[in-house]
């Protein structure tokens, strides 16, 4: 009867100690979620922070994939305190990044964006990072719960056996690719954290920061990478392409090119049901530019949206491309190597398609 009382009571410490873990990682999960939420607001500041909290699914989708990093690593190590400080180190410095990244040049840290040292380290070395009281602040007061819990160590630790920590490991990673296909890459989810009161709608920058920065920088991983065209063979674009030789253009050869895209323009004067006569004719200054010029004709297949594809696909020559977050090659690059000056403007807002980066990236 003793020995079933002792276990009893083994067993509820053991529980209990189960239960204050969690609720510690719940905890500090919400914490460091909320100050994420703090420094991903970019210029909109206070009023986008408050916003986040008026939509419990912005907080839920930032806070969630905290809580299950807390808990993995606890369940490796079995010390909730490194658990806190993993995952607190890397809350804190992705954030930062995205900060810094926002501040610079208002495009916001994606998960592709970590293949990109290289373009980090050049950002890093061009633009001077001030640490704020803020930031000294939020790591100050992580440092000081991780001291706390790492002194409360010995109280809430629980002596779990390796069978059991192995299969609670299988069981929170299980449970964590649960959630992310559930509802942090769920594109019904992402509707539901819609928070355009202070944005322009049509900004991508504008609406990963409207969700914060954990929640959409996790989203972010649907876009990694380039889908394989329909019989896509490697070895073989190889060999068509290892005989062709970039040439330069001869000096006699060289002449000015200006390509101008105009979104809504259209030659009527094409269709035999319509004439113009000589003096009222819209399409007179423009068929004299063509007398004097090479000139053609550009079939696009996109109409009212999606304009910028077409942008991209002029100035690559490929039908698809990667999401050009970094330097990609182009005709603007071929044409500066020539000795060409290569300019191009947009009269949009320079945040819209993010060409105030991607048009620098294509040079």
């Amino acid at each position: 009867m003793m020995m079933k009382i002792g276990k009893m009571r083994d067993d509820k410490k053991y529980i209990g100690r189960g239960i204050v873990n969690i609720l510690v990682g719940i905890v500090v999960s919400f914490l460091l979620s909320a100050v994420s939420l703090y420094f991903a607001t970019d210029k909109y500041g206070i009023e986008m922070f408050q916003s986040y909290f008026e939509n419990g699914y912005i907080v839920f989708l930032n806070t969630l994939p905290v809580f299950f990093s807390i808990m993995f690593v606890f369940l490796i190590c079995n010390q909730l305190w490194i658990g806190i400080s993993i995952a607190s180190i890397l809350v804190i410095v992705l954030s930062l990044i995205n900060y810094f990244k926002l501040l610079f040049r208002d495009d916001p840290l994606l998960v592709e964006d970590l293949t990109l040292f290289s373009e980090m380290k050049n950002m890093t070395g061009r633009y001077k990072i001030y640490i704020n009281r803020d930031m000294i602040l939020w790591i100050l007061g992580m440092t000081v719960v991780i001291f706390v819990v790492w002194k409360l160590r010995k109280i809430i630790k629980i002596e779990m056996q390796i069978s059991t920590r192995i299969i609670s490991v299988i069981m929170i990673v299980l449970c964590g690719i649960g959630c992310m296909n559930q509802f942090i890459l769920n594109d019904e989810y992402y509707q539901k954290t819609e928070n355009i009161a202070l944005i322009n709608r049509w900004g991508g920058t504008q609406q990963f920061i409207s969700r914060g920065f954990i929640y959409p920088f996790l989203y972010s991983s649907k876009d990694v990478g380039m889908k394989k065209p329909d019989g896509y063979n490697k070895k073989e674009i190889e060999n068509s392409l290892k005989d062709i030789k970039e040439d330069d253009i001869p000096e006699d050869k060289k002449v000015n090119i200006i390509a101008i895209m105009m979104e809504a323009y259209g030659d009527f004067s094409v269709y035999p049901q319509i004439e113009f006569d000589s003096e009222n004719d819209p399409y007179a200054a423009f068929n004299r530019i063509k007398d004097i010029t090479y000139h053609g004709n550009l079939l696009t297949d996109i109409f009212a949206a999606g304009t910028v594809r077409t942008e991209r696909r002029f100035i690559t020559g490929a039908d698809a491309y990667p999401s050009l977050r970094k330097n990609t090659y182009s005709y603007a690059r071929y044409f500066t190597d020539q000795g060409y000056c290569v300019e191009g403007s947009h009269p949009c807002y320079s945040w819209f398609y993010n060409r105030i980066n991607v048009n620098d990236h294509l040079g």
